[in-house]
Protein backbone atom coordinates (compact mmCIF):
# COMPACT_ATOMS: atom_id res chain seq x y z
CA UNK A 1 0.00 0.00 0.00
CA UNK A 2 2.86 2.72 0.76
CA UNK A 3 4.08 1.66 -2.53
CA UNK A 4 1.20 2.82 -4.39
CA UNK A 5 0.44 6.18 -2.29
CA UNK A 6 3.81 6.70 -3.42
CA UNK A 7 3.12 6.12 -6.94
CA UNK A 8 0.25 8.74 -6.35
CA UNK A 9 2.12 11.26 -5.49
CA UNK A 10 5.06 10.91 -7.58
CA UNK A 11 2.65 10.90 -10.64
CA UNK A 12 0.06 13.36 -9.71
CA UNK A 13 1.86 15.36 -6.98
CA UNK A 14 5.65 15.03 -8.48
CA UNK A 15 6.55 18.54 -6.73
CA UNK A 16 5.95 17.12 -3.06
CA UNK A 17 7.22 13.77 -3.93
CA UNK A 18 10.76 13.92 -2.40
CA UNK A 19 9.35 16.32 1.22
CA UNK A 20 6.67 13.45 1.72
CA UNK A 21 8.76 10.53 1.18
CA UNK A 22 12.21 8.97 2.08
CA UNK A 23 14.42 7.03 0.59
CA UNK A 24 15.65 4.21 3.64
CA UNK A 25 17.36 0.50 3.14
CA UNK A 26 17.15 -2.22 0.53
CA UNK A 27 14.70 -3.35 2.43
CA UNK A 28 12.76 -4.08 5.64
CA UNK A 29 14.69 -6.56 7.61
CA UNK A 30 17.86 -5.47 10.47
CA UNK A 31 18.65 -2.59 12.67
CA UNK A 32 19.02 -0.09 9.62
CA UNK A 33 15.29 -0.42 8.55
CA UNK A 34 13.98 -0.24 12.37
CA UNK A 35 16.69 2.76 13.31
CA UNK A 36 14.77 5.09 9.98
CA UNK A 37 11.57 4.00 10.59
CA UNK A 38 11.66 5.31 13.86
CA UNK A 39 13.11 8.70 12.30
CA UNK A 40 10.79 8.68 9.38
CA UNK A 41 7.87 6.91 10.20
CA UNK A 42 5.26 6.15 7.11
CA UNK A 43 7.15 8.35 5.43
CA UNK A 44 9.83 6.10 4.67
CA UNK A 45 9.95 3.42 1.48
CA UNK A 46 12.70 0.79 0.82
CA UNK A 47 15.13 2.10 -1.88
CA UNK A 48 14.00 -0.07 -4.56
CA UNK A 49 9.94 1.06 -3.84
CA UNK A 50 11.67 4.82 -4.02
CA UNK A 51 13.52 4.48 -6.76
CA UNK A 52 10.42 2.71 -8.17
CA UNK A 53 7.97 5.48 -7.74
CA UNK A 54 10.25 7.98 -9.53
CA UNK A 55 10.69 5.86 -12.91
CA UNK A 56 6.95 5.57 -12.73
CA UNK A 57 6.45 8.98 -12.67
CA UNK A 58 9.19 9.76 -15.36
CA UNK A 59 7.58 7.46 -17.82
CA UNK A 60 4.02 8.68 -17.03
CA UNK A 61 5.12 12.32 -17.25
CA UNK A 62 4.72 13.20 -21.21
CA UNK A 63 1.71 11.79 -21.49
CA UNK A 64 -1.54 14.35 -22.54
CA UNK A 65 -3.67 13.67 -20.06
CA UNK A 66 -1.26 12.82 -17.26
CA UNK A 67 0.29 16.57 -17.51
CA UNK A 68 -2.61 17.88 -17.11
CA UNK A 69 -3.64 16.33 -14.08
CA UNK A 70 -0.72 17.39 -12.90
CA UNK A 71 -0.91 21.23 -13.97
CA UNK A 72 -1.54 23.89 -11.53
CA UNK A 73 -5.11 23.86 -12.07
CA UNK A 74 -5.95 20.42 -11.50
CA UNK A 75 -7.48 19.08 -7.67
CA UNK A 76 -5.26 16.41 -6.02
CA UNK A 77 -6.98 14.19 -3.73
CA UNK A 78 -10.00 17.25 -3.47
CA UNK A 79 -12.91 15.17 -0.54
CA UNK A 80 -16.49 15.94 -1.34
CA UNK A 81 -19.41 15.51 0.23
CA UNK A 82 -23.57 14.59 -0.46
CA UNK A 83 -26.62 13.23 0.96
CA UNK A 84 -27.37 10.37 -0.48
CA UNK A 85 -30.93 10.79 -2.55
CA UNK A 86 -32.33 7.43 -0.86
CA UNK A 87 -31.01 7.33 2.66
CA UNK A 88 -29.89 10.52 3.64
CA UNK A 89 -26.63 9.06 4.49
CA UNK A 90 -23.88 11.68 3.66
CA UNK A 91 -22.00 10.15 0.94
CA UNK A 92 -18.17 11.26 0.62
CA UNK A 93 -15.81 10.39 -2.73
CA UNK A 94 -12.67 11.71 -2.67
CA UNK A 95 -11.21 11.55 -6.47
CA UNK A 96 -7.24 11.23 -7.28
CA UNK A 97 -7.47 14.25 -9.48
CA UNK A 98 -9.71 16.78 -10.89
CA UNK A 99 -9.43 19.40 -13.78
CA UNK A 100 -12.28 21.62 -13.88
CA UNK A 101 -11.42 22.84 -17.01
CA UNK A 102 -12.01 19.97 -18.70
CA UNK A 103 -14.03 18.50 -16.28
CA UNK A 104 -11.91 15.10 -16.21
CA UNK A 105 -12.15 12.85 -13.03
CA UNK A 106 -9.56 10.41 -12.78
CA UNK A 107 -8.19 7.58 -10.57
CA UNK A 108 -4.84 6.27 -10.74
CA UNK A 109 -4.44 2.24 -10.29
CA UNK A 110 -0.69 0.63 -9.13
CA UNK A 111 -1.21 -3.36 -10.70
CA UNK A 112 0.87 -5.88 -11.77
CA UNK A 113 -0.91 -5.53 -15.58
CA UNK A 114 -1.95 -3.03 -17.27
CA UNK A 115 -3.36 -4.58 -20.31
CA UNK A 116 -6.99 -4.20 -21.21
CA UNK A 117 -8.55 -7.88 -20.46
CA UNK A 118 -6.53 -7.36 -16.82
CA UNK A 119 -8.23 -4.45 -16.27
CA UNK A 120 -11.62 -5.40 -17.38
CA UNK A 121 -11.23 -8.47 -14.81
CA UNK A 122 -10.07 -5.50 -11.86
CA UNK A 123 -12.99 -3.56 -12.89
CA UNK A 124 -15.33 -6.19 -12.00
CA UNK A 125 -13.50 -7.54 -9.21
CA UNK A 126 -13.01 -4.28 -7.66
CA UNK A 127 -16.17 -2.38 -8.74
CA UNK A 128 -13.79 0.26 -10.55
CA UNK A 129 -17.35 0.81 -12.28
CA UNK A 130 -19.44 1.00 -9.05
CA UNK A 131 -16.52 3.43 -7.76
CA UNK A 132 -17.02 5.63 -10.98
CA UNK A 133 -20.84 5.63 -10.62
CA UNK A 134 -20.44 6.51 -6.99
CA UNK A 135 -17.60 9.46 -7.59
CA UNK A 136 -19.12 11.08 -10.69
CA UNK A 137 -22.65 11.32 -8.91
CA UNK A 138 -21.52 12.59 -4.95
CA UNK A 139 -19.43 14.93 -6.58
CA UNK A 140 -21.79 16.41 -9.09
CA UNK A 141 -24.64 16.59 -6.18
CA UNK A 142 -22.04 17.95 -3.83
CA UNK A 143 -21.88 21.35 -6.38
CA UNK A 144 -18.06 20.21 -7.40
CA UNK A 145 -18.84 20.75 -11.03
CA UNK A 146 -19.71 18.77 -13.91
CA UNK A 147 -17.91 15.33 -14.74
CA UNK A 148 -17.44 15.17 -18.29
CA UNK A 149 -14.89 12.25 -18.27
CA UNK A 150 -13.72 10.03 -16.04
CA UNK A 151 -10.19 8.42 -16.55
CA UNK A 152 -8.84 5.15 -14.86
CA UNK A 153 -5.21 5.14 -15.12
CA UNK A 154 -3.62 1.73 -14.77
CA UNK A 155 0.05 1.80 -14.12
CA UNK A 156 2.15 -1.47 -13.90
CA UNK A 157 4.32 -1.04 -10.49
CA UNK A 158 7.56 -3.05 -12.25
CA UNK A 159 9.45 -2.28 -15.12
CA UNK A 160 8.99 -0.96 -17.91
CA UNK A 161 6.29 0.43 -15.82
CA UNK A 162 3.59 0.00 -19.08
CA UNK A 163 0.32 2.09 -18.33
CA UNK A 164 -2.84 2.66 -20.12
CA UNK A 165 -5.93 4.78 -19.31
CA UNK A 166 -9.56 3.42 -19.56
CA UNK A 167 -12.70 4.79 -19.66
CA UNK A 168 -15.88 3.00 -19.00
CA UNK A 169 -18.37 2.43 -21.07
CA UNK A 170 -21.37 4.14 -20.21
CA UNK A 171 -23.79 0.79 -19.73
CA UNK A 172 -20.92 -0.07 -16.98
CA UNK A 173 -21.14 2.62 -15.22
CA UNK A 174 -24.64 2.62 -15.18
CA UNK A 175 -24.55 -1.30 -13.90
CA UNK A 176 -22.10 0.06 -11.27
CA UNK A 177 -24.92 3.01 -10.36
CA UNK A 178 -27.24 0.36 -9.76
CA UNK A 179 -24.92 -1.86 -7.00
CA UNK A 180 -24.43 1.29 -5.01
Amino acid sequence: MAMGVAVHCAVLEPDHFESRFVRGPDDRRGKKWTEALEEHGGRLLTSGDYDDAIEVRDALRFDPIISKLVGLQTMREPSAFAPCPETGLIRRCRPDAYDARSALMADLKVTTDARPEQFARRVEQFGYHAQEAHYTDTWSAAGGGDVAAFAFIAVERDPPYAYSIYELEPTAVDEGRAII
